[in-house]
């Protein structure tokens, strides 16, 4: 019998009651699945393998939302030695294990594509990112030019206000000097005002 193509994982949402999770895959034995819930292995302890139903059972059923994932995982081994002596070599032994190579190839495809799939995912995320980071830097360099544009005019408008200063005291200075040297009256008068008796 051959090997339909199949894709050999499934997931499920647990309902908090059903613990019977059919798989539309082949599994040859407990050994060959993988089984998550909510992206964490789930334990062999805590379920097994139906042949007959082709399903998970659960023990205890799965908290309601809870995500099942059943991915098949056959053994990269080869237990079939063919020997022309015992009659080993016939059509369903061989049969059986080409089947369990085209499961194995389908095991590979399914790995490849959700890694293709993720580094997908990745890739735009990155350039996203990237994207993102190219805005930070594009405004940042534009706030510090915008900065330094603002320092240099701090710097010149305190060199201008240092230079007026400078003038005003010698201004201030030039008039004290020149009202010392005439004795105004103003100065006598407040002299007078307040002199010390």
């Amino acid at each position: 019998m051959t090997v339909e193509n199949q894709l050999p994982y499934q997931s499920f949402t647990a309902n908090g009651f059903t613990t019977v999770f059919p798989t539309l895959f082949k599994i040859e034995d407990e050994d060959n699945v993988k089984v998550t819930a909510n992206g964490k292995v789930v334990s062999t302890n805590d379920y097994s393998y139906d042949r007959p139903l082709n399903a998970i059972v659960f023990y205890l059923a799965p908290t309601a939302n809870t995500i099942i994932e059943v991915e098949r995982k056959t053994s990269i081994d080869r237990s079939t030695q063919y020997e022309t002596y015992n009659n080993s070599f016939r059509p369903e032994v061989l049969n059986e294990d080409l089947n369990r190579i085209i499961r194995i190839l389908q095991e590979l495809n399914y790995t490849d594509s959700v890694i293709i799939q993720n580094l997908a995912k990745e890739i735009l995320e990155r350039a996203k990112q990237d994207k993102i980071l190219q805005t930070q830097i594009t405004q940042n360099t534009l706030t510090l030019a915008t900065v330094q544009q603002i320092q240099q005019q701090e710097i010149q408008n305190r060199i201008n206000g240092d230079l007026q200063v400078a003038l005003n005291a010698k201004s201030y200075t030039d008039f004290m000097v020149t009202m010392n040297n005439t004795n105004p009256t103003i100065f006598s008068r407040y002299f007078r005002q307040y002199r010390i008796h």
